[in-house]
């Protein structure tokens, strides 16, 4: 009975903006289902665009007797920051009219193939309407349209008419995005994010990095975390006992074949800013390409930098790392195990 019977434009009223004023990555195809007059319409809402202000669902012939509402459903583009439910407003409106209706708004292509959706109206025009189809500017031009104009009259605005896009093939490596938007004259614009899905395979790496947190480093003995105010990446290890070991894998087939020159990482400084008293004579064991070579290291020197310890061949097919043992020199602040770096030489 709050609803008065007749015609009501739907608004929706969506949140996207963060505290700091950057946006949110919003549900891109938000479902709005429209129970009315003993029907259900469906609308589809892009909320990466204009949130915080009201966005129009169409109008639509309502009862007003019950049994009427409007229901959001998150898509699975809504992982990121989620589909955001905010407000919905009613307006009285004059008859209904027409408007542009598309199956999605959101739509994958795959690079050197192509992919489709469906255009239609939401009433009869009453006449010839042209919805104009048009890849806004910014959008990757490999992504294209098989079309830019639909033509519509009374007898046919009910009759899905396909729209393909197209992905060229390219050199990089990026999923190009383009937004194409469709308009016609009266109607409010729909519009459809097309992502190219790339299959050129990435460049080999130059450079490769694993810390003390990742999956590719493990531990022998005693390591505890040292509140270092100088680790890489805000963490590091330490230990005071001869013999432990900390060793840095870099898994096969994640660092290609040739020569890497490889860096060490260690934490030496105290969150006061004075130093730490570390392993003066740390042991660093490089394996690669079959056999082992053994470097000394000073930690005292030249903390919370990259510290070179010299080219090596790497196979890349796994068994290669870079091991640490603490001397009997740890037993004061001890041997820290922080960050091991390759980079690729020429």
């Amino acid at each position: 009975g709050s609803l008065s019977a007749g015609d009501q434009e739907v608004f929706v009223w969506f949140a996207g903006t963060q505290g700091n004023g950057s946006p949110y990555n919003r549900d891109s195809n938000a479902r709005y289902d429209i129970t009315h007059n003993g029907t259900t319409d469906t609308v589809f809402i892009d909320q990466d665009v204009t949130p915080g202000t009201w966005v129009s669902l169409g109008v639509h012939t309502f009862a007003g007797t019950g049994g009427e509402s409007v229901k959001l459903t998150a898509s699975s583009q809504a992982s990121v920051h989620g589909a955001s439910a905010d407000a919905v407003k009613f307006e009285a409106s004059g008859p209904p009219t027409p408007q542009i209706v598309v199956s999605t708004n959101n739509l994958t292509v795959d690079e050197n193939g192509n992919n489709s959706f469906d255009v239609q109206l939401s009433m009869d025009p009453g006449g010839p309407v042209t919805v104009t189809i048009a890849r806004l500017v910014g959008g990757d031009v490999d992504l294209t349209s098989d079309t830019t104009t639909i033509n519509f009259n009374s007898g046919d605005w009910h009759i899905p008419v396909t729209v393909t896009l197209s992905a060229a093939d390219d050199a990089d490596t990026t999923d190009g995005i383009a937004t194409f938007e469709l308009s016609a004259s009266g109607m409010n614009a729909q519009s459809v994010l097309a992502t190219e899905n790339d299959d050129d395979a990435p460049p080999p790496p130059t450079e490769l990095t694993v810390d003390n947190q990742d999956a590719g480093f493990s531990t022998t003995g005693t390591w505890t975390e040292s509140g270092a105010s100088d680790e890489h990446a805000g963490s590091s290890v330490y230990s005071k006992t001869s013999g432990h070991t900390a060793t840095w894998d870099p898994g096969a087939g994640t660092l290609p074949a040739g020569n890497w020159e490889v860096f060490v990482w260690f934490s030496g400084t105290q969150s006061n800013g004075s130093p730490y008293d570390r392993d003066s004579n740390a042991r660093y064991d490089i394996t690669h390409n079959g056999t082992t070579d053994t470097v000394f290291i000073d930690q005292d020197v030249a903390p919370g930098t990259w510290v070179s310890l010299g080219v090596y061949s790497f196979t890349g097919t796994g068994g290669e790392s870079v091991k640490l043992t603490a001397s009997s020199q740890a037993s004061v602040n001890g041997a820290s195990a922080d960050a091991i770096r390759w980079v690729k030489v020429a």
